[in-house]
């Protein structure tokens, strides 16, 4: 009897931790389940889109080579600046033409937005612009990064469907980095005894909002004089750090050749940086 309960006991022990050993499986299996549901989502859940400023607001407007073909007739033409006050109510730049000879006209101008210090990184250029005559136009989009103009976008000849403004977004190629200025060149022709109605209203550049940083104290002489150095704010994250009155400060590092650039290197990780300045 005594047999027969004690084998009865093991039996029961047994089945005990089978049952705890199943149990144990189950919750890992359910822990591994979320840890793969975890890892799905840090890699392919839709990420915010960091906010984007129309850095043209910033920048300095401008037009140049207006170009005439032979034969044209102005009737009048638009060039009062407002090309980036961020409003289609008002024409920027604009031409009307008119051909009452046996042969095509044509009108070409630039406009230019120019920028005191350098853009960082720009993502795209927005350019709003119609037709209200009834012939085509064409628009080429530059960008100018230090070495003079270079081309980033030609739309080819245009002709909407619709009579007014259409807004234009040119990104291939794009972020491009260090932008000083940027330019559309607009064109517009008419066949003889036609005329075109071209209108310019707005030129745009967007970019991620620049982040922002602190001025601790922390000052370098260089050649040029004495530059204040940049911190990061909150937690800090660059590798190079200085402790001042009990809180630690990231000194924000930037590549040679930045606009930011302060002129003193320092290397991290075997690369060569430089401190920012404000």
């Amino acid at each position: 009897m005594m047999g027969e309960c004690g084998c009865v006991q093991i039996q029961l022990l047994i089945a005990s931790h089978k049952f705890m050993f199943v149990e144990k499986i189950k919750n890992c299996k359910l822990i591994l389940a979320l840890l793969s549901l975890l890892l799905f989502l840090v890699v392919f859940y839709p990420k915010p889109a960091s906010a984007q400023v129309n850095y043209a607001l910033t920048g300095t407007p401008s037009h140049a080579n207006q170009l005439n073909g032979p034969n044209t007739y102005l009737v009048w033409t638009w060039q009062d600046e407002l090309l980036n006050d961020n409003s289609t109510a008002a024409v920027a730049h604009g031409v009307y033409i008119t051909d009452n000879e046996q042969s095509a006209t044509w009108a070409s101008f630039d406009s230019i937005i120019t920028w005191g210090t350098p853009i960082a990184q720009l993502n795209s250029i927005e350019v709003v612009a119609g037709r209200w005559g009834n012939q085509f136009y064409r628009l080429r989009v530059y960008i100018d990064t230090g070495a003079g103009w270079q081309q980033v976008a030609d739309s080819g000849d245009m002709k909407p469907a619709l009579v007014g403004a259409n807004t234009y977004t040119y990104n291939t190629g794009a972020p491009w980095y260090n932008v000083q200025r940027i330019k559309v060149n607009s064109y517009t022709q008419c066949a003889s005894f036609s005329h075109a109605d071209y209108r310019l209203f707005e030129l745009r550049a967007f970019g991620p909002s620049a982040p922002s940083y602190q001025d601790i104290g922390l000052r370098v002489k260089t050649p040029s004089g004495v530059v204040s150095i940049a911190a990061e704010i909150g937690a800090p994250t660059s590798p190079l750090r200085i402790a001042k009155g009990g809180v630690v400060y990231g000194i924000v590092l930037v590549d040679p050749g930045d606009p930011y650039d302060s002129g003193v290197r320092i290397k991290v990780s075997g690369a060569l940086k430089a401190l920012r300045k404000l």
